[in-house]
């Protein structure tokens, strides 16, 4: 009994004097139907399609810091993984880079010419298919969600939610995949339009700093024990 009581002393310890883990990443799943698409050059194929569906997941953080001076909007910057966003069409796969992720969450309360709305933009990503780069410019291959509310009654404050929104109280549900190179190759773009047609809250994901900080505990534990035994 007294051995039982020392290890959990042990990793109280641990635990207490290690540096605290940050909250659960919240990650939220959904899916979207294709609505249409612009592909001059025929770069998606006959993969792509008018009612495809699409399915997705975003991952962000509730205590990211607000980078925008508006009181009406908050934005809401992230720069490493897990954070980001991923799409799938058809098996093609569209992505924030894991290696240089540029993921923004902004979000407007009572916007004096926007009204209330949701956007997700991925800047740096890693897509399936894109279009040719030139030489004097590379492809910009861009994820932008929004969810807008020009009445300004889809949601109270500009605030990180913790929770999925209501697609209820959002008239635009808009996804939007887009490869361009603006220009210096020929029929250098393509887009892919679609409605978001649901929402729903996944599974945790594991913070990185929480499995390190469990680990160092049971690491120290062992080490206890080895010394006393």
């Amino acid at each position: 009994m007294r051995r039982l009581i020392s290890s959990v002393l042990v990793l109280l310890c641990f635990a207490y004097f290690s540096p605290p883990a940050l909250a659960d990443p919240i990650a939220i799943d959904f899916t979207a139907r294709v609505t249409s698409t612009i592909d001059y050059g025929g770069f998606l194929g006959p993969v792509v399609n008018v009612g495809d569906i699409i399915t997705g997941r975003y991952v962000y953080e509730s205590t990211t810091p607000d980078t925008n001076h508006l009181s009406a909007v908050g934005d809401y910057r992230h720069n490493e993984v897990p954070f980001g966003i991923t799409l799938d069409v058809n098996g093609l796969v569209f992505r924030t880079d894991p290696a240089a992720v540029d993921f923004l969450v902004e979000l407007g309360d009572n916007h004096r010419s926007s009204g209330d709305f949701y956007l997700l933009r991925s800047y740096n990503n890693i897509f399936a298919v894109s279009v040719p780069s030139a030489e004097i410019r590379a492809v910009d291959n861009h994820i932008l969600w929004y969810l807008q509310d020009f009445t300004g009654a889809a949601q109270n404050s500009p605030a990180l939610p913790e929770l999925p929104p209501m697609l209820a109280a959002w008239p635009i549900r808009n996804l939007q995949i887009t490869s361009d190179n603006y220009g210096f190759v020929e029929n250098g773009y393509f887009a892919i339009n679609a409605e978001i047609t649901s929402v729903t809250a996944a599974a945790p994901v594991p913070e990185p700093a929480s499995l390190v900080l469990f680990g160092t505990g049971l690491a120290g534990l062992r080490a206890w024990r080895k010394r006393r035994g």
